[in-house]
C-alpha cells in the first residue's frame, strides 16, 4: 500500500498560501501511489506533471471533485492496490469503487434525485449513492450515503437488496469505477421523512426565482458536507421510469453527443404562477446506464411490484 494522504491536507490544499508547500510531498504522493499501480494502469510522468499543475492552480472543478474521501485505488480484478484521494482517482482516471442504489418508496415508486446545477451533470435525474471510502465494504458505503443523500437521521432501516457489480469504464470519461448496485426499501419513516424533505425545498423554491434558489443551494455546499447537492426529489413510477422516452443531446461533461431517457419533470418559482416542466435526463454513467441492463430493470419491477 502507498504512503498515506493525510486529510489535512485538502485543507491545506485549498487555500493558496500553503498550497504551495505540498506540492513536492503530494508529487511524492502521487508518484508512490502510480508505483502501486499494475504496469498496465500505470501513468506517464507527464500526466502526473500534468495533474499536480491542475491541482496547483485549483479551480471550482478540483474543489468540487476533492472532499476528503480517502479511495482505495484497486486492480482490474477490484483488488485493492493503493489509496488516495477520490479527486486525484478522478483527475488520473483510476479504477475505484462506488456504491450505488435505486431507493424505493413503501408502494414501490422509485425515489429520483435531480442533481444540483452545478454539480457534474448538473440537473439531470439519477439514484443515490458515492465513493466507497478505505475501508468500507460496498454495504457498508451504501448505508453511509443513503443516511447522507436522505438527510436521515438514523442509519438506514429498511430492507436492502444487492443486485450486482460492474466496471464503469467509457473511453474519454476519466471516471473508472467497480461499481455496485443496490436496491433500498424506505420504512415508513424514512419515506415520510424524505417527503417532509422534499415539501421544504419545494417552499424554498417558492419563495425564491430559478436564481435564487441556485444562489442559496451554493450556500448550502459551503455550510456542510452533502448539503446543497440535490435541487429536487421525485417519485416516480417504476414503469414509467423503465418506459422513458429518449432523445439525443450534447452532453457538456461528456463533451460529446449521448442518446439519453427523460421524463418531464416540473418545478415552481416565486416568479411563476404555475409550475413549469420540462425535460430531465438521466444521468448517462449511472441512471440510463442502468435502465439500460434488463437483469436489473427485471429487479426493479419486481420490487416495483409490476408483472413482467
Amino acid at each position: 500500500m502507498t504512503d498515506t494522504m493525510p486529510l489535512s491536507w485538502i485543507k491545506a490544499l485549498r487555500n493558496a498560501g500553503t498550497r504551495q508547500s505540498l506540492l513536492v510531498p503530494l508529487e511524492n504522493h502521487l508518484v508512490a501511489v502510480n508505483k502501486a499501480l499494475p504496469e498496465e494502469d500505470r501513468r506517464s510522468d507527464q500526466k502526473i506533471q500534468d495533474v499536480l499543475e491542475k491541482i496547483k492552480i485549483w479551480d471550482s472543478e478540483v474543489d468540487r471533485m476533492f472532499r476528503g474521501e480517502i479511495a482505495e485505488i484497486v486492480d482490474p480484478s477490484d483488488v485493492p492496490c493503493a489509496h488516495t484521494e477520490a479527486g486525484i482517482a478522478h483527475l488520473l482516471g483510476l479504477r475505484h469503487r462506488t456504491a450505488n442504489a435505486f431507493v424505493l418508496s413503501p408502494t414501490g415508486k422509485t425515489i429520483c434525485q435531480r442533481r444540483a446545477h452545478n454539480k457534474r451533470f448538473g440537473m439531470f435525474l439519477s439514484i443515490y449513492g458515492g465513493h466507497v471510502k478505505m475501508p468500507q465494504t460496498y454495504e457498508e458505503a451504501m448505508r453511509e450515503e443513503l443516511k447522507e443523500e436522505l438527510g436521515l437521521a438514523d442509519d438506514p432501516a429498511g430492507e436492502m437488496q444487492f443486485i450486482g457489480k460492474e466496471l464503469y469504464e467509457v473511453p474519454g470519461d476519466l471516471n473508472v469505477e467497480f461499481r455496485a448496485l443496490f436496491l433500498y426499501r424506505l420504512t415508513p419513516v424514512e419515506y415520510q421523512h424524505v417527503r417532509q424533505n422534499q415539501q421544504a425545498l419545494d417552499a424554498i423554491k417558492q419563495e425564491r426565482t430559478s436564481t435564487g434558489y441556485k444562489s442559496w443551494l451554493e450556500e448550502q455546499q459551503g455550510t456542510r458536507h452533502g448539503h446543497g447537492e440535490v435541487w429536487s426529489v421525485y417519485e416516480i413510477d417504476t414503469g414509467q421510469l423503465i418506459d422513458a422516452p429518449c432523445e439525443n443531446i450534447f452532453v457538456t461533461d461528456l463533451a460529446r453527443n449521448a442518446e439519453l431517457h427523460y421524463l418531464m419533470v416540473g418545478d415552481r418559482f416565486q416568479d411563476q404562477q404555475t409550475v413549469v416542466d420540462e425535460k430531465a435526463f438521466f444521468t448517462p454513467d449511472l441512471l440510463d446506464r442502468a435502465i439500460r441492463n434488463r437483469a436489473v430493470c427485471k429487479e426493479l419491477l419486481a420490487a416495483g411490484g409490476h408483472s413482467q
